[in-house]
């Protein structure tokens, strides 16, 4: 079976200390410019994806296909899975935006974009059955206790994005150990959620950030030993179709954890070994850890205890079920870009990178409150912003996105709707820039007055008073 495949790179010693010697050889065995190149990709400063255009796409497939059909470059017998799917009229496999996703995952390497896809579908055929072929998994596919395990939120995707824009995934204590349906499941999951993720072409270009979280709740002891060694060594590669640009993981600072961070490792390939970036400490400690890299902190689904958030993944199940079953006139975004501009009730305005673009417009087109609170009175004049603003946004490839309370965001298409949203919006940020300069005006005045004190105080600089004192 796949899903009991150990890889050939994986080693059978388990000690940390020979897992960091392995490290320490992959990223030396790396050119300079290749281990900057990586570096800054974690820290999110550059993308390693290759520029795209229509011709470029087109030769890579025509490529891929030739290299899924030759026999001599992958084997008959290791590609079951796929003759089985090209006997199928109707196939996603055969799909442009299928194998898409593959070869970006790859950096567009073709012979190792078609054996992933041939080791994919011989694992998603064995994970959830030979539909599988036909289409991509959907959310009615997981049966009652299935999603009941889902909502315990072990796996799931955050709300919103890093600093550079990339999605971002959250794994909590992955080597728990358990029964051998407890890993299929877990494994099922993980593939489902991955895909979901990659819907996004941006997504697939710049890959996935992820957290890997290992807890204070997490039960280890020495008779779960053989339960931890005996776990199934499929590789988290196989089941994704969205690369990982970046892998942090998190746990305290002791030996328990870091006997675990070297299995977990050594069930990496190479190439996922090289974007690793471990953290030690308690949770404050990875916070800060974690928000150097640009990672919303805020929103990772933990307690400082420990315990789990269900908001996030309960919030998620209930919008793929909407998509999936019923087609809305309105467009569904699940995690916004960071040009988008958000409209949400009781949230701040200006607590996300487009907002916060848009209230620099409207500081540049209303440079002196004075005169903006009489020329905000004008429509015209507030109308002309309106559309500057409206035309600023789309041109950067931004949106307008108004939140659903259902549990997702939808975008805001209807001109006079989004006008009054804009000019709500502007009045707001002018209010708050006119309050900011009376709380500046009146801070000079206590400053002048301080200043001036020396000369009505009664007591002078050497601490002596002005006036005779009185004896009794």
């Amino acid at each position: 079976m796949i899903f009991h495949q150990i890889d050939e790179e994986r080693r059978d010693c388990e000690d940390p200390e020979a897992v960091n010697d392995l490290l320490s050889k992959e990223l030396l065995e790396l050119s300079m410019k290749d281990r900057t190149a990586i570096q800054e990709e974690i820290h999110g400063v550059q993308c390693l994806a290759i520029e795209e255009s229509p011709k470029f796409l087109q030769i890579a497939l025509l490529e891929l296909s030739l290299t899924l059909e030759n026999d001599e470059i992958i084997q008959p017998h290791k590609k079951e899975a796929y003759r089985k799917s090209q006997q199928i009229s109707k196939t996603y496999v055969n799909d442009d935006s299928f194998r898409l996703r593959f070869l970006r995952f790859t950096l567009f390497d073709v012979r190792r974009a078609a054996e992933k896809i041939v080791r994919f579908l011989d694992i998603i055929s064995e994970l959830f059955g030979e539909f599988a072929l036909e289409r991509a998994v959907r959310f009615t596919d997981f049966d009652s206790r299935e999603l009941k395990f889902i909502r315990e939120g072990e796996i799931q995707l955050l709300p919103f994005r890093d600093r550079s824009g990339r999605r971002i995934l959250v794994v909590i204590n992955p080597l728990m150990p358990r029964d051998f349906e407890y890993y299929r499941l877990r494994a099922k999951i993980f593939l489902y959620i991955s895909w979901t993720a990659g819907e996004d072409v941006d997504a697939q270009r710049k890959g996935l950030v992820t957290l890997v979280r290992f807890t204070s709740n997490y039960e280890f002891s020495v008779n779960n030993l053989c339960k931890l060694r005996d776990a199934p060594k499929t590789h988290c590669h196989i089941m994704a179709t969205v690369r990982a640009s970046a892998i942090h993981i998190c746990s305290p600072d002791k030996p328990t954890y870091r006997f675990c961070h070297s299995i977990l490792l050594l069930r990496l390939t190479k190439v996922g070994r090289e974007r690793i970036k471990i953290h030690h400490g308690e949770s404050v400690e990875l916070q800060y850890a974690l928000h150097s890299y640009g990672i919303p902190t805020e929103h990772i689904p933990l307690t400082f205890s420990g315990n789990i958030k269900d908001g996030y993944i309960k919030q998620w199940l209930k919008m793929r079920g909407y998509t999936e079953s019923i087609e809305s006139t309105f467009r569904i975004v699940e995690c916004p870009q960071l040009k988008d501009v958000l409209f949400r009730q009781g949230v701040s305005s200006l607590s996300y990178p487009g907002n916060f673009t848009v209230y620099r417009l409207v500081e540049k087109k209303y440079q002196d409150t004075t005169v903006a609170a009489k020329r905000g009175t004008v429509k015209t004049k507030r109308d002309k912003v309106v559309r500057e603003i409206i035309e600023h946004i789309r041109k950067i490839g931004g949106r307008f996105l108004v939140w659903n309370e259902c549990g997702w965001w939808n975008e805001l298409l209807e001109i006079g709707l989004l006008s009054t949203k804009l000019e709500y919006f502007i009045k707001e940020i002018l209010r708050a820039k006119k309050k900011e300069e009376r709380t500046a005006m009146s801070s000079h005045r206590i400053e002048l007055n301080s200043s001036t004190s020396l000369f009505q105080s009664p007591v002078n600089e050497i601490g002596c008073s002005n006036k005779r004192p009185k004896y009794k």
